[in-house]
């Protein structure tokens, strides 16, 4: 098994090409959430680090009525209402206690000044967790594309361990990063691929993982839908994760036509004796790992050449499917 290294120091520089499921609560707690919205609310998916060292995206409620990406960043802040939120996840927020924070949105860059407490991280893991909490999750919103950070209303190079916060950073520059050992990160590509984890309590969840491979050409979309599937079919070595679709050729042919995908998979892209669910789970990796590497919102996957029947899903993926808002929810339910 090739061993990828998990990249910590910093942020890599975007390459050539970068371009609702799982249940996350542990039944056994009396920790329900409704996540049904209101009129009033808006949904989104944010980023929160997991016990296994990822940054994991997870459906949070919002108020329409107020700054939705400020309440974004409150929901991040540790001892807010987002560690209510996560009661039972086993997911945690990353931005230190009484930080305090502003936000100003202007041409598609969010500028995010924060307060020094989030100078007091010890490790550039934890730095890194920070960055991409906040970038994944404020780029959920239209209006952002970008994040700029400051710290008490300056700009600097880097956090004290290291990580570069200099320029404005966006999803191109990955997240839970790793890289081959055999790779140059100067001369590479990034491919985002969708993983799966689990809770203690056996709790499935997607995990969203950017590796950097060699070089491809920014032109080659089949070659690097191709080189997705593969990424998809190995955990890389690392704890907790598990490849989101079997081992070995399972790709038929994957083409791009006006700005959708139609990919036809082989049969053995589920693991032996996969039940519905399961199944369920495996199409939405590919989809959510298509889309994030080609920036569509429309995948038509088929298996053998015919369309897909997953009767425990609630998505029809007989059909071309033209979006995959969340990815896990809170509570114990599953799409």
């Amino acid at each position: 098994m090739k061993k990828w290294t998990k990249v910590t120091a910093g942020i890599l520089a975007a390459g050539t090409l970068l371009v609702t499921g799982c249940g996350l609560q542990d039944a056994s707690k009396n920790t329900a959430v409704n996540n049904t919205p209101s009129p009033n609310d808006v949904q989104a998916n944010l980023y929160f680090a997991d016990g296994n060292g990822y940054v994991v995206p997870i459906v949070s409620t919002l108020t329409k009525a107020d700054q939705v990406a400020g309440q974004a960043l409150d929901l991040l802040t540790q001892g807010g209402a987002g560690e209510q939120m996560l009661a039972g996840t086993g997911l945690y927020t990353v931005i230190p206690k009484g930080t305090q924070h502003s936000l100003n949105i202007k041409d598609g860059l969010a500028t995010v000044d924060l307060s020094k407490e989030v100078l007091q991280y010890k490790t550039a893991k934890e730095e890194q967790d920070i960055v991409q909490s906040i970038v994944w999750s404020l780029t959920e919103f239209p209006t952002v594309k970008q994040v700029q950070f400051e710290i008490g209303g300056q700009i600097l190079a880097a956090l004290p361990q290291g990580t570069p916060i200099g320029s404005p950073i966006s999803r191109a520059n990955g997240i839970n990063l790793q890289i081959a050992p055999t790779t140059n990160p100067t001369d590479s590509s990034h491919v985002t691929v969708y993983l799966f984890d689990a809770t203690s309590a056996g709790k499935t969840y997607l995990v969203p993982v950017t590796r950097v491979v060699p070089r491809m050409d920014a032109g080659d979309s089949t070659g690097l839908l191709k080189a997705a599937i593969g990424q998809m079919a190995g955990s890389g070595g690392y704890a907790g994760l598990k490849e989101s679709v079997a081992a070995g050729d399972v790709l038929n042919s994957a083409k791009v036509v006006n700005n959708a995908v139609q990919i036809d998979l082989k049969n053995a892209v589920f693991p032996n004796g996969a039940t519905p669910s399961t199944q369920a789970d495996v199409l939405k990796s590919v989809w959510l790992s298509v889309a994030a590497n080609l920036n569509v919102k429309n995948v038509q996957i088929t298996v053998d050449g015919k369309p897909v029947s997953v009767f425990s899903s609630a998505i029809d993926w007989s059909k071309p499917v033209t979006d995959l808002q969340y990815i896990n929810q809170p509570a114990n339910k599953s799409i």
